[in-house]
């Protein structure tokens, strides 16, 4: 079968590994497979950039050349200006607060499309992705997409935090600097013309988790989903496993005589959709008890200082790279947490789980349905620092319990979240879309 898949990058977090977890399994399994992408390192010959550029007014190129040689001379706010006279009617369009969906190349796509079995989206946003095309793809293929957030249900946001204005109609925003951000409240124009465009098309959506396959049937996106589907995440269980804890912290210079609890993610403190405040006053609770044994918290995926709480310490750790490359942090840890104000199903949870680790996790989003409270680890009410450190603190506290549940998490990520299992559901899925088409 010929697959085409279409993600913001073959490189990246949650979303784009997912991507790429689909592109080796189906080539591995004889597909043809291939993936168009935003931005790329260019290194895999299955992968290729829409040429958005190449598709822009002859002006419009020669204005984003000259722009980025005067940036790369140090005058980045003179190169902007001059990229943006190229196009100032779409420039015009951001400044006022529309939403980006001028990338001419995405229309090679619906060429492209009209000879495969299957196309298959995930993030469209991201700077790369003309939705105005979703209509046109799903006359020409079967569509599945797949959503990682809330951002085709929504005026803007990825994530709308307690927002419900998504289900009737965003206006007057309480999140317009949430990624991916506005300059100006255009929520209600942008929330229509999504919602005029999933109703022109014929989508095949899958989510996840159940949590936001319920949002989708709330949704403008709901007229447009002629099937829905839950498949959850996969990961690759080979990889990540549980291993030996001493040796894991010796090649990491962690101390053996501390609880290490670990967290991950792309930019922990930084990240509007993560919590890292409520995890820095949990630190703070969680050192000015008494310990038998002192407490390390690593963040690995943004640096940063060092400090310490009575018995605690925080240790920030920059990007790791390939996520592969935490597995060894992951086997270092005694406990996960996963601080967060909004989230949809993430894989670092997975991750850890599949390394034998308990997770200790906001109740948010898709989390609830991956950890299960009191076996695998335990659920904490978002942003609720003592609640997070108390939780920390029982397991920790209790030896047989940590061991009973990192057990139990382990068997939970082998019986569900197997990437295997993921692309034979989605394979499944391509035939029947096909054989319908």
């Amino acid at each position: 079968m010929k697959v085409l898949l279409v993600n913001s990058s073959d490189r990246g977090g949650g979303a784009q590994q997912v991507g790429r977890a689909l592109l080796e399994g189906l080539t591995a399994r004889g597909h043809d497979a291939s993936m168009a992408v935003g931005h790329t390192d260019g290194s895999d010959p299955r992968v290729r950039v829409i040429p958005n550029f190449e598709h822009r007014p002859r002006r419009a190129q020669l204005a984003a050349f000259a722009g980025h040689r005067v940036a790369g001379h140090g005058a980045k706010r003179l190169g902007d200006l001059l990229t943006r006279a190229g196009e100032p009617r779409r420039w015009a369009r951001v400044a006022r607060g529309d939403e980006d969906f001028d990338f001419p190349g995405t229309w090679t796509l619906v060429q492209e499309a009209a000879g495969a079995g299957v196309v298959h989206l995930h993030n469209l946003h991201g700077g790369y992705f003309d939705l105005r095309a979703l209509p046109a793809l799903s006359r020409v293929a079967p569509v599945v997409v797949t959503l990682h957030d809330s951002w085709l249900l929504t005026g803007h946001c990825a994530h709308s935090f307690e927002c419900e204005r998504w289900a009737t109609g965003c206006h007057d925003c309480p999140h317009l600097s949430t990624y991916p951000a506005l300059p100006r409240d255009r929520t209600r124009e942008n929330w229509r013309r999504k919602r005029a465009i999933h109703a022109a098309s014929r989508l095949i959506v899958v989510t996840p988790s159940a949590w936001l396959g319920e949002r989708v049937d709330r949704s403008i996106l709901a007229p447009a989903a002629i099937e829905r589907h839950v498949i959850p995440n996969g990961i690759d269980l080979d990889a990540f496993r549980p291993g030996d804890r001493a040796a894991a912290r010796a090649a990491l210079g962690l101390p053996q005589d501390a609880d290490v609890v670990l967290f991950a993610a792309n930019w922990t403190a930084s990240n509007d959709f993560k919590d890292f405040p409520t995890l820095e006053t949990a630190m703070a609770h969680l050192g000015a008890r008494r310990r038998a044994r002192p407490l390390l918290l690593v963040s690995v995926g943004e640096a940063g200082p060092t400090r310490r709480e009575g018995q605690a310490e925080l240790r920030m750790v920059g990007h790791v790279g390939d996520p592969a490359n935490l597995v060894t942090w992951y086997q270092a840890a005694d406990l996960y947490v996963h601080p967060a104000r909004a989230d949809t199903f993430p894989t670092t949870v997975l991750e850890a789980m599949a390394c034998g680790l308990p997770v200790v996790a906001s109740a948010v989003g898709g989390i609830p349905e991956q950890v299960e409270a009191g076996v695998t680890g335990d659920l904490v009410p978002p942003g609720d620092a003592i609640a997070l450190a108390r939780a920390v603190d029982d397991v920790l506290g209790d030896d047989e319990r940590r061991a009973r549940m990192a057990a139990s998490a382990r068997s939970r990520a082998e019986a569900h979240y197997d990437v295997a299992r993921m692309i034979d559901a989605h394979l499944t899925l391509y035939e029947q879309a096909a054989e319908r088409r």
